[in-house]
């Protein structure tokens, strides 16, 4: 495998991400932290009042076996000086939130989480951690330091059963340009090669076309992505450098009704928040115009919820960065709608 120890970021790049991943290393040892659910009042008709407290670098997906999207960990960033770190895991069906677990053993930000039918799992994290939820505690399946990495981009294949991952932050490392594969037992490491080594970019599995669609992110030189990529199990094809703008942070989920990939939001060339959503189909981009939309965020995260024919997006970091943000908006295709 190829060395990426001579890999250094530089100086812009380490201004450009010191706001998501420094602070959270410096309140490392507020990690045990736990705090009482907030309830906040929404533009919402019929919604339970109960919501995940505000959060980032926390990871959503769907989980078929339970006809519900996923929440689980990140970083509560409160003040500068109160930023803990979540175990908790929550489920949304639509109507409200519901917890499940308030300390399930494990502090995680900067990680994904999927399910598949052999479970539920969390893993690409600073640990180098795979774990499988019990129903309880998340249970280690396996320890692999060649995935301890942070904001790297992944995303489930549900036709092969891998969750496929490239790229994203490794300490002592800086960015490495690998693309590994997890198979529900151990990892693969699939390629060193493809896309520019990169964070904060993000993917979604294209279950109609059988490719993994990978969008922007922030390269070791602290330049912002736009660049679209596919990966087919065997081989990276890079197909558009048009479209959305540069950005690295942004939410991306595949749209099975619709038949496209969209994202959402992320940080641009600028430094600016956005709140933009694109549809991918394929072949071109295309600007989602709408007359509602969620506030500009980074980390907004996007689940396809199958059941209902929606896009879920809860939380992130808004414009102000502190608080975080707790809202949850669904997109049906051509609008946004805020539901809790």
């Amino acid at each position: 495998m190829q060395d990426y120890s001579s890999m250094h970021p530089s100086a812009d790049l380490c201004a450009a991400v010191a706001s998501l991943t420094a602070s959270v290393v410096r309140r490392r040892a507020l990690a045990t932290m736990f705090w009482s659910v907030s309830v906040a009042s929404v533009q919402a008709q019929n919604i339970d009042s109960v919501a995940p407290p505000h959060r980032r670098h926390h990871a959503v997906a769907y989980d078929p076996v339970g006809s519900r999207v996923l929440l689980f960990g990140g970083q509560h960033l409160v003040s500068n000086t109160e930023a803990p770190m979540l175990q908790d895991l929550w489920s949304w069906n639509g109507r409200q939130w519901t917890q499940l677990a308030e300390q399930s053993g494990l502090s995680m930000i900067a990680h994904h989480i999927y399910a598949s039918p052999t479970g539920i799992f969390i893993t690409a994290n600073r640990l180098g951690l795979t774990a499988r939820w019990d129903g309880q505690h998340w249970a280690t399946v396996v320890n692999d330091s060649a995935t301890r990495r942070e904001m790297a981009a992944g995303a489930f294949d549900a036709l092969r059963n891998r969750f496929v991952l490239f790229g994203g932050h490794v300490a002592g490392r800086a960015f490495p340009r690998d693309t590994w594969e997890f198979d529900g037992q151990r990892w693969h490491h699939m390629a060193a090669d493809g896309p520019a080594a990169r964070l904060g970019g993000a993917m979604a599995f294209d279950s109609d076309r059988h490719v993994t669609v990978m969008f922007g992110g922030l390269d070791s030189a602290g330049r912002k992505l736009r660049d679209t990529w596919e990966w087919n199990g065997a081989r990276w094809s890079r197909v558009s450098n048009t479209g959305p703008s540069a950005r690295f942070g942004h939410g991306m989920a595949y749209d099975a009704a619709r038949h496209e990939s969209v994202i959402f939001g992320g940080v641009d060339s600028t430094n600016q928040k956005l709140n933009d959503s694109w549809r991918w189909n394929g072949r071109s981009w295309m600007r989602a115009e709408t007359s509602v939309a969620p506030s500009p965020r980074s980390e907004g995260h996007l689940a396809f919820d199958a059941s209902r024919g929606v896009i879920v997006m809860i939380g992130g970091e808004g414009e102000q960065t502190i608080p975080t943000l707790n809202d949850t908006w669904e997109w049906d295709g051509s609008q946004w709608k805020r539901v809790r």
